[in-house]
């Protein structure tokens, strides 16, 4: 049995459910590869943090992680699984907390996939919202990404992604 387990998302930003989800992991025994998704994707509401902010921030937040893994999208739902595997050392179960990640491990059948256990109430998407909106987002993360979003001023950040939007 392989002793890494693959945890891939976007963390866009990096929050508590995350956190909670590594922990949980690591409680399983298993050395977590971390890959970060979508990595050619800046700027926008979806991905609003470039890809060295969000390793920036998740250093900061788990400083035991050793390397993170660059996956950029390739539009190819039947080669993505063999695009993550030819980018990342060998794993065993893959933790996401994305369905549309989980159908496309199950699909390929290579690896045991594992929904990951987010606390409840708590998303990247929610927490986008609540910077748009000017609400309080900090309960729903970590304070170093609480600390680096708003030293970087992150309501900015999104303010600008909507407008390039239009």
């Amino acid at each position: 049995m392989n002793k890494k387990a693959l945890f891939i998302g976007r963390f866009q930003p990096f929050h508590k459910g995350h956190l909670h989800a590594l922990e949980g992991i690591l409680a399983d025994g298993y050395e977590v590869i971390m890959a970060l998704g979508s990595t050619q994707e800046s700027h926008t509401l979806m991905n609003p943090l470039t890809v060295e902010e969000r390793k920036d921030i998740i250093k900061r937040v788990w400083p035991k992680v050793r390397e993170i893994y660059e996956v950029p999208d390739i539009n190819d739902d039947k080669a993505w699984v063999k695009h993550v595997e030819s980018i990342v050392p060998e794993f065993g179960p893959v933790y996401s907390g994305s369905e549309y990640v989980q159908r496309l491990f199950r699909e390929d059948g290579g690896h045991e996939v594992i929904p990951v256990d987010f606390l409840d109430g708590v998303s990247a998407t929610k927490v986008r919202s609540l910077v748009m909106e000017e609400g309080d987002f900090e309960e729903f993360l970590p304070k170093a990404t609480y600390e680096y979003l708003k030293q970087m001023d992150f309501g900015d950040r999104l303010s600008q992604c909507m407008i390039s939007c239009e």
